[in-house]
């Protein structure tokens, strides 16, 4: 007989059952675990990065009108397949800034709310998981964005490629179905959704 409000014991809730199979949800995807503690980690609060405080002091100086330095750093906190990606290293925080400037000038001009920062930097290992990610990514120098603005991904490269017309910034555009690739790698490049 079963006591009311009990779960039966060869039926444990959710959450037990997670922890003792040490799996859960994260940032879209599923990473596997060892213990409660981390559990709780996880789900209470974001992982914690190195150097987070000062990369966030780096990115509040370059006085950005819409894109904050959580925003721009929460991508960092990704995990695929079980590899966690992290922020740059301090000698490549300066490469993003262009590109920051870009999306943020996208912002500026079209009234888009910028949604989603969906990649920024990644490491070697994290890029690795990316499926269709370049083995020579400009994620992998700092100096490209994913970024889902509230408008049709074709709309928001035509306004980037009319910046690049300007001279704004050189680099790659890149479109996908919901969101759209910006780099400022120094020569135009275009790919993706026609």
């Amino acid at each position: 007989m079963m006591r009311s409000g009990k779960t039966p014991r060869n039926k444990p809730t959710t959450r037990r059952r997670l922890l003792r199979e040490g799996v859960f949800w994260i940032a879209g995807g599923i990473a596997a675990i060892n213990g409660a503690s981390v559990f709780h980690q996880f789900v209470t609060r974001p992982r914690k990065l190195v150097s987070e405080e000062e990369y966030t002091t780096f990115l509040d100086s370059l006085s950005l009108r819409y894109l904050s330095a959580s925003e721009i750093i929460r991508p960092h906190r990704n995990v695929r397949n079980g590899v966690a990606n992290e922020l740059p290293p301090k000698h490549l925080w300066r490469n993003l800034t262009k590109t920051l400037r870009v999306a943020d000038e996208i912002r500026s001009r079209s009234g888009w709310r910028i949604e989603l920062i969906n990649s920024a930097y990644r490491s070697p290992a994290y890029n690795a998981e990316c499926r269709g990610a370049a083995r020579r990514s400009y994620h992998l120098r700092n100096m490209a964005l994913d970024v889902r603005f509230g408008a049709e991904s074709m709309e928001v490269a035509e306004l980037a490629r009319t910046l690049r017309e300007e001279r704004f910034f050189k680099g790659g555009v890149g479109v996908y179905s919901s969101f759209i690739h910006l780099d400022t790698r120094g020569k135009n490049a275009d790919w993706g959704l026609s």
